[in-house]
C-alpha cells in the first residue's frame, strides 16, 4: 500500500494531487480530499468520474438513493414511496398491486443505464454469486452471499457478508 501525510490536508488522483497514482485510468487528475478539521478526518469526492467508496463494516443505514458496489456490480437503493405509482384516480400503474414493498434494488448496467430491478414484499433483498434476487455467478469477486439489504423501522440497512468487502459511495 501507499503511505502519506493527510495532514493538513492532500488530494488524491492521476495527476493534479499530492498523492498520485498515475497507472490508475479509473482516478480523476485530482479525485479526492483527504482533510481535517477540528482533530476529525474528512474524506470528499472532488467531482470525480467514477465516484469515492467506503468499505463498510459488518453494517450500515442506507440513505435514499445511495450506490452500492459489490464485485463488479453497481447498484442503486431507492426507498419506495407509496403512492408513486397510484394516477390520480387511485389506478395503480401496469395493474401491478402494491405488496408493501419498502425499497427497491436497481443494478446499474454499463453506461450508467438501470438494468434488473427488484422490490421485496418481506423487506429482504440479498446479492451475490449463487444466492439471492441478484446472482452473479461468472463474477469471481462476488461472494456466494455478497450483501443484504434489510428493511427496519429505521429505514434500509446494508449488511456485509463477503469476503471481498462491499461499498458504499459516498456523497458531497
Amino acid at each position: 500500500g501507499i503511505f502519506f501525510s493527510a495532514y493538513p490536508e492532500c488530494c488524491i488522483g492521476r495527476a493534479d494531487a499530492n498523492v498520485r497514482i498515475p497507472d490508475d485510468m479509473t482516478l480523476s487528475p485530482c479525485h479526492a480530499r483527504i482533510f481535517n478539521r477540528e482533530d476529525c478526518l474528512y474524506l470528499e469526492d472532488r467531482d470525480s468520474l467514477n465516484g469515492v467508496f467506503l468499505a463498510i463494516k459488518d453494517q450500515m443505514y442506507l440513505q435514499d438513493h445511495d450506490i452500492i458496489r459489490a464485485g463488479d456490480h453497481y447498484f442503486f437503493y431507492e426507498v419506495a414511496v407509496a403512492d408513486a405509482f397510484t394516477d390520480e384516480f387511485g389506478t395503480e400503474f401496469y395493474a401491478s398491486p402494491s405488496r408493501g414493498e419498502r425499497f427497491r434494488l436497481v443494478e446499474i448496467t454499463s453506461g450508467g443505464r438501470r438494468g434488473r430491478a427488484y422490490m421485496s414484499p418481506d423487506g429482504v433483498a440479498v446479492v451475490g454469486r449463487t444466492d439471492g434476487a441478484f446472482k452473479f455467478p461468472e463474477d469471481d469477486k462476488m461472494s456466494a452471499r455478497h450483501f443484504t439489504v434489510r428493511w427496519t423501522r429505521a429505514g434500509g440497512i446494508l449488511i456485509d457478508h463477503s469476503a471481498h468487502g462491499t461499498f458504499l459511495q459516498i456523497l458531497d
